[in-house]
């Protein structure tokens, strides 16, 4: 979860970087933004028939589970392409866009004035490519016919009329003004990727800008934060949604530049190899996640913000703190761990339970006994918020409860390692941990990765498993709960109608049956690029 955030959190900061534009000027060049590629709904089915989950929704269970329940969609797209609020709408159409399985294309540019005082412009384009079946000139006038309905606008953006050119139906959008440079930088564009097998359904690239000249304007000191946190990093952030094998797969990656890259570098540190840490994971299904984490990059980047915020030289923030506290975490704390961890547990919400908070973290350390010193100094400032509540013993280690504003805390140094637990069974978590320290290192995470090792990604340095049973009943169902409070007049029609826990309880058996229960996910870098792949 902490990567999915931090991934999507990338994606919309690169793409936000370069949308400050709104005068009207013939740009000297223009640079590539953001470009979405996405088959159409016949180019997905196609994709994902042989999947676990392709042939789950085939089967006579699965279709009677989503058939009914799609029911409401369909009729509401015949009626949005008819143009209409009620009656069957226009089966025709919606057929032709059912059965489309052309690459569809959304692509935004910016220009590049070579001005400073002058503001970026921004050019963007949808394109609709041939699928050899599909009539282009009918998809053309259904596009036309819902742009009109919506006064030639999509959104905020006014919208051009749809046109042929060669085998695709192009739309421009923007403003008039800016029609012809879109026009003509759609026609240079290379063509999307080929539609094969294994190429992705979906496919989506935010292209990383010059910060300085993003920043131009801002407040120097919101300009420091922004360059301090690492913003300048990135080449570009990727997404996408494809398969392997039997798996459908989701995939982030992203492309870093050389040198620091603030708190990227914290996320994604620059590590190849599986922590050895997979012996700690129970065999109860618990939710867990092995891979890198860099304690001493984020602490320097928290100190770099600091150090914009206050306008001080570098270096003063780790300064003050080193000299108020009597420890510098840096020197005799982070810097005796390695990047390993294994997080164990997962938080969240039941409408049962309420909040549930569980789980541990195991951090592999370099020297046990500096970093147990340093820490203890380091936690001693942070009184009274963080106070030490009783001490236990559990085969000759001493396992701390610490009482804070929030959640009980539990720690514990042993075997090489630091453990750090929260929530009411924080403890059973360590003392189980513990137990299983007896057994071998290991950085295999079991035979049903087997038919995976294939797809991990370059660099390969993390693993992870989460049962999906428990997301359906911790947070599906509790969606379902909440939207009970929302008045029925403002949900969609198909919402209102729709008993989550029983939803919950027929898909349960099911994902069971057809291999899809469990969600593991990969991640790697290499090079300066980082990946994370989730299979279903």
């Amino acid at each position: 979860m902490r990567t999915l955030i931090a991934a999507s959190s990338l994606g919309l900061l690169l793409v936000a970087s370069g949308l400050q534009a709104q005068e009207h000027m013939e740009p000297p060049a223009a640079r590539l933004l953001f470009r979405l590629e996405a088959d159409g709904p016949a180019g997905w089915r196609t994709k994902f028939a042989p999947t676990n989950l392709g042939v789950m929704l085939a089967s006579e269970e699965g279709a009677r589970l989503w058939q009914p329940r799609l029911q409401p969609f369909d009729l509401a797209l015949r009626r949005f392409l008819a143009g209409t609020t009620d009656g069957p709408g226009d089966g025709a159409a919606r057929d032709r866009w059912v059965g489309y399985s052309g690459r569809m294309e959304f692509v935004l540019w910016s220009s590049e004035p070579k001005d400073p005082k002058e503001r970026a412009v921004p050019y963007s384009a949808l394109r609709f490519h041939g699928d050899g079946r599909t009539d282009l000139d009918a998809l053309a006038k259904d596009l036309a016919g819902i742009l009109a309905r919506n006064g030639d606008a999509v959104g905020k953006l006014q919208a051009s009329q749809p046109t042929r050119d060669r085998d695709m139906v192009v739309v421009l959008l923007g403003d008039a003004a800016t029609f012809a440079t879109s026009a003509s930088l759609a026609k240079d564009l290379p063509p999307p990727d080929p539609i094969a097998a294994k190429g992705p359904a979906l496919r989506m690239v935010a292209h990383g800008q010059d910060v300085d000249r993003f920043l131009r304007g801002f407040d120097e000191e919101v300009a420091g934060v922004w360059k301090a946190l690492g913003f300048g990093a990135t080449q570009h952030a990727e997404f996408g949604i494809g398969t392997a094998g039997p798996f459908v797969q989701f995939e982030f990656a992203a492309q870093f530049h050389e040198g620091d890259r603030g708190m990227f570098g914290a996320f994604f540190p620059d590590a190849e190899a599986v922590p050895p840490l997979l012996q700690f994971v129970p065999d109860d299904g618990t939710p867990w996640k092995a891979g890198h984490f860099d304690l001493a990059a984020l602490w320097r980047t928290g100190c770099a913000v600091a150090d914009a915020t206050s306008g001080e030289p570098a270096g003063s923030a780790a300064a003050a703190v080193a000299k108020a506290w009597g420890v510098d975490p840096l020197a005799d704390v982070f810097a005796h761990m390695h990047t390993d961890y294994l997080l164990l547990g997962m938080p969240g919400y039941s409408s049962e339970d309420g909040f549930v908070v569980d789980g541990l973290f195991v951090f592999r350390l370099r020297d046990a006994a500096k970093f147990a010193a340093g820490f203890e100094r380091m936690r001693q400032n942070w009184k009274p918020h963080v106070q030490k509540a009783k001490e236990e013993d559990h085969d000759g280690v001493t396992i701390t409860h610490f009482s804070t504003m929030f959640v009980p805390l539990q720690f514990a140094v042993a075997h090489g390692n630091a453990f750090v637990a929260i929530g009411p069974g924080g403890a059973d978590r360590i003392r189980a941990a513990l137990d299983r320290s007896k057994l071998a290192a290991s950085a295999k995470p079991g035979e049903a990765w087997t038919p995976l090792l294939r797809h991990v990604p370059a660099g390969h340095n993390g693993v992870g498993e989460i049962d999906l049973h428990r997301v359906l009943t911790m947070h599906v169902s509790t969606a379902f709960a909440l939207l009970a409070f929302v008045p029925q007049d403002n949900l969609p029609e198909f919402l209102q109608h729709i008993d989550g826990d029983a939803l919950v309880d027929e898909l349960s058996p099911l994902l069971e049956r057809h291999s899809l229960r469990t969600l593991r996910s990969a991640t790697g870098f290499r090079a300066g690029r980082w990946h994370h792949r989730m299979f279903w």
